[in-house]
């Protein structure tokens, strides 16, 4: 689930639904039936509009005038440097419009949009948090349909919603109730990178593309590094989520959720071996790693600390000012027994139900989001268009190798608004079986109960 991430005593996902208000109580069941489901094309929305002419040796481009208008736009602080940098091209194509970036640490972000929601507050124009916090979001009624205005007739030409991922739109972006919700600007795939010079070091030259072969090698180099190198880094403070792609690799179908009666698979056959795992290379792991979240996984491995690791999207990996890995990392989805996995998680951009300035709020995400923009500012994680795959780009950011590799195998969270409750209780019970309180199985079978005791409460 993304810049970079300082690991905190806060989750990847702590704040989804902590503050109350937010009437997620009005869906009604999964409803996952209208999730998936396509949906007609929105009408068109009529608007009367200011036309500019602007007249040069080249066609003519029409610009729908916009403003005068001041937008608050809220983001997670990570990504403020990458959104600053486009404003200032946003300020010429739009100088009738103010931005007021707001950037506020992860762990705070949602609580402080839920909050002004709540109060159907104005207060934010444009929002932005991680993928699954939107998830409650979207259920409360308070965040507007972006339907219309991505038909409207005023769209600007080059943005088009063909060109973002589909399965990114339908996982991260879209509500309950078929309505999309949200677009997305970053895409985050978790994927196992390893350090082909620390193999050749130890007389390696196989990938390690099975679970076997991770444990093995791992076993290898620990005991031949002394301590000096280690075999494998994961998320053990968050492996909640690492669990879910770990678990369909080994024959879970669907994200830890059955895809036809939509209840949970915890204490599936296939979940349960693969918390057995993740036990077993705890004895190849570094000794802090039942604290390491994502970022503490990354720059271990960065630092030449570990062989291997379970990460998510990141650039820094090739940068040889921060990476000891730099041009020696490959690439590619979580090892296979069953069938590959990966995760997809990010960044959305939404609307404020009770804004004053949709229509510039609006025009501000499309802007940010289009092709152009987007590849020219946005290079620390995955492009959420398609555009980014271009034999060029990832010839010119060669950390997108993984991404394009782990593609193919994303699955998302289940748009539910109780997911945070849900991770929270895999997470209790997770860090119990790593740090061998219980057995995988017995934790995976307590997930499993509490899971569809907490669910059940919300059967409408």
């Amino acid at each position: 689930m993304s810049g970079e991430k300082k690991e905190e005593a806060v989750s990847r996902r702590k704040y989804l639904g902590a503050v109350a208000g937010l009437g997620v109580a009005a869906v009604v069941g999964w409803g996952l039936a209208g999730y998936l489901a396509s949906k007609p094309a929105a009408p068109a929305v009529e608007k009367t509009v200011t036309i500019t002419k602007t007249i040069t040796g080249a066609p003519t481009v029409i610009t729908p005038s916009i403003g005068p208008a001041k937008l608050n736009f809220i983001v997670e602080s990570e990504i403020k440097e990458y959104v600053e940098k486009a404003l200032d091209e946003f300020k010429i194509q739009y100088p009738n419009v103010t931005v007021n970036l707001i950037p506020v640490p992860y762990d705070q972000i949602y609580e402080k949009v839920s909050t002004s929601l709540a109060a159907k507050s104005p207060e934010y124009d444009v929002i932005n948090v991680s993928d699954t916090m939107s998830s409650s979001l979207f259920a409360s009624g308070h965040i507007e349909p972006l339907d219309n205005y991505i038909n409207s007739p005023l769209r600007d030409p080059e943005f088009k919603l063909e060109d973002f991922f589909e399965e990114q739109i339908k996982g991260m972006c879209t509500g309950l109730d078929g309505k999309l919700y949200a677009l997305p600007y970053v895409y985050d795939c978790y994927q196992m990178v390893w350090n082909k010079k620390i193999f050749e070091e130890y007389g390696i030259t196989d990938a390690p593309d099975t679970w076997d072969k991770v444990y093995n090698y791992g076993k290898k180099i620990t005991e031949l590094a002394k301590g000096k190198v280690w075999g494998v880094a994961f998320e053990g403070r968050y492996f909640q989520w690492d669990l879910i792609p770990w678990a369909r690799t080994f024959g879970v179908p669907g994200h830890l959720w059955d895809p036809t009666t939509h209840k949970p698979l915890l204490n599936h056959p296939a979940t349960i071996e693969a918390l057995e795992w993740a036990v077993k290379l705890m004895e190849v792991a570094p000794p802090g790693v039942i604290s390491y979240g994502d970022y503490d996984c990354a720059k271990s491995y960065m630092a030449g600390e570990v062989a291997m690791a379970f990460v998510w999207t990141r650039a820094e990996i090739e940068d040889p000012s921060k990476s000891l890995a730099a041009g020696v990392t490959e690439y590619s989805p979580i090892p296979k027994k069953v069938s590959y996995a990966s995760y997809g998680s990010g960044h959305n951009f939404m609307l404020n139900k009770y804004g004053k300035n949709k229509d510039a709020a609006y025009k501000l995400i499309e802007f940010l989001l289009k092709p152009t923009i987007q590849l020219k500012y946005m290079k620390y994680k995955g492009p959420t268009v398609k555009q980014g795959l271009k034999p060029e780009y990832l010839k010119a950011y060669p950390y997108l190798k993984g991404f394009e590799a782990t593609l193919p195998y994303v699955t998302f969270d289940p748009r539910i608004p109780e997911i945070r409750e849900v991770y929270d209780i895999m997470g209790e019970w997770v860090s119990k079986a790593l740090l061998k309180e219980i057995d995988a199985k017995t934790a995976c079978d307590n997930m499993q109960a509490e899971v569809e005791k907490l669910l059940a409460k919300y059967v409408r």
